[in-house]
């Protein structure tokens, strides 16, 4: 009985170690798999981070112009309404530089209207150039 117990307990304790083995094993397979998932995480997110700069990069580069409009400096035309009783000669004479001919300047506000005739209506709107 006494070979039998002892058999039974180096088996025991054999079998205990490997037990323990096993144990250990399953828990550095456990980090490795956190490990592993923590770098297949970063590596989506490092990908992704990159993907959406590259794009932002090129859609910047390559889009439209004109959605940038809004940041250049476009000046305004001048205009002026066509108030009652007046005509291209007041309108020029009042809005002429120093020095310039009115008649000249009467011309250059037809041709920028594109008016073929001199006569002017109450509220019509006229670019001076």
């Amino acid at each position: 009985m006494y070979q039998n117990d002892n058999l039974l307990n180096s088996y025991n304790n054999a079998n205990n170690l490997t037990n323990i083995r096993i144990q250990r094993r399953t828990e550095r397979s456990a980090l490795h798999n956190n490990k592993r998932t923590y770098v297949r995480l970063s590596s989506a997110a490092l990908f992704a981070s990159l993907f959406i700069i590259l794009f932002g990069l090129f859609a910047g580069g390559f889009g439209d112009k004109g959605a940038f409009a809004a940041t250049e400096h476009v000046q305004a035309q001048p205009f002026v309404i066509v108030g009652h009783g007046e005509t291209l000669w007041s309108i020029a004479s009042e809005h002429a530089g120093k020095g310039k001919d009115v008649r000249d300047y009467i011309d250059e506000i037809r041709k920028a209207n594109g008016l073929k005739q001199s006569k002017l209506q109450e509220g019509q709107k006229l670019l001076l150039p």
